[in-house]
């Protein structure tokens, strides 16, 4: 049998060599497949980002021209609720003044009213100082005037000569009470009195009509133009009512800061007091009281506010 042998066409190495290079081949292509898929998902994602981030930002921007116009707005509105405010503050500061000016009218009246009718110096001062602690507060160019004159009429007040009429009015009182004590030195005993009723009729008519003549018989000063003839009881009375008249007129003058019926009354008192009851034990000393009161002014001729006033009036005409 003769044997055969297969020709050596290509060798095994080369085949193999060969496969190695088609698996390789196959392998790089689908690696480039994968890459140029992973590639083509790379760029198909980043230009979802790509849109979704342009309409983000679209949507933004039109979000911020919204805003913008918003805030626009807005600050239109804010100027305009500025605007209505500084209108309503200047209102709200010259209703402000005004309402001053309208506190300072009826203080400054009665800080007047109580030197002119009352004559009232510390409580015009009081007042006056009050006003002052008013404007203070207010830095409002129109009321420094004002403010200057209120200055100086509370210094002129307050170096006034200040006149307690409580007391002098309690010193008239004593006098009041001392006159109770007093009694004629001679008396002559006699039943005639200065004033009695001839009528016997004792109706409630004639009784009124005595009682009339009584009260103004009383009213009557009693003066002797001789000095050493005595009077008589009833006259003793006459002279008390009379002094005490006197004594009401001069309260009556010190009330009114009236100084010529101050003086009027008290010298009255003492030409009828002291001649009549020289013997008196206590007369001394109640001529010597009346002196002093004498001497007292009770008129406070400095006593005014005129440059207050003149200054108000002329800050009321600048706001008319």
């Amino acid at each position: 049998m003769v044997e055969t042998t297969t020709p050596l066409t290509e060798s095994t190495p080369v085949k193999t060599s060969k496969k190695c290079m088609n698996i390789l081949m196959y392998f790089v292509l689908l690696l480039f497949i994968f890459m140029s898929a992973a590639l083509g998902y790379l760029y198909y994602t980043g230009m979802q980002f790509k849109r979704m981030t342009e309409l983000q930002l679209n949507r933004l921007e039109l979000q911020n021209i919204s805003q913008a116009k918003m805030y626009h707005l807005n600050m239109m509105g804010v100027r305009e609720n500025v605007h209505a405010i500084q209108s309503r503050l200047n209102q709200v500061y010259a209703n402000k003044n005004g309402m001053l000016l309208f506190q300072l009218n009826e203080i400054i009246s009665l800080a007047n009213q109580s030197i002119v009718v009352y004559n009232d110096i510390v409580g015009s001062i009081r007042l006056l100082s009050y006003a002052k602690n008013m404007l203070e507060s207010n830095n409002d160019a129109a009321f420094v005037g004002l403010k200057f004159s209120v200055s100086s009429d509370l210094t002129k007040l307050n170096n006034l000569p200040l006149m307690d009429k409580v007391m002098l009015s309690g010193k008239l009182d004593g006098m009041l009470s001392e006159v109770s004590k007093l009694h004629l030195d001679k008396t002559k005993p006699n039943s005639t009195a200065p004033f009695q009723s001839q009528s016997l009729n004792n109706s409630k008519w004639s009784r009124f009509i005595n009682d009339i003549k009584n009260t103004l018989f009383g009213l009557i000063s009693v003066n002797s133009s001789d000095k050493s003839m005595s009077l008589l009881p009833n006259d003793e009375v006459l002279l008390k009512n009379v002094i005490m008249v006197d004594l009401l007129g001069a309260k009556i003058a010190l009330m009114n800061n009236d100084q010529a019926g101050w003086i009027y009354n008290l010298t009255n008192l003492k030409s009828k007091l002291v001649p009549n009851f020289a013997n008196y034990q206590g007369i001394n000393n109640l001529e010597q009281e009346l002196l002093n009161l004498l001497q007292v002014d009770i008129s406070n001729h400095g006593a005014n506010i005129d440059a207050t006033l003149t200054q108000l009036n002329k800050l009321n005409n600048s706001f008319n």
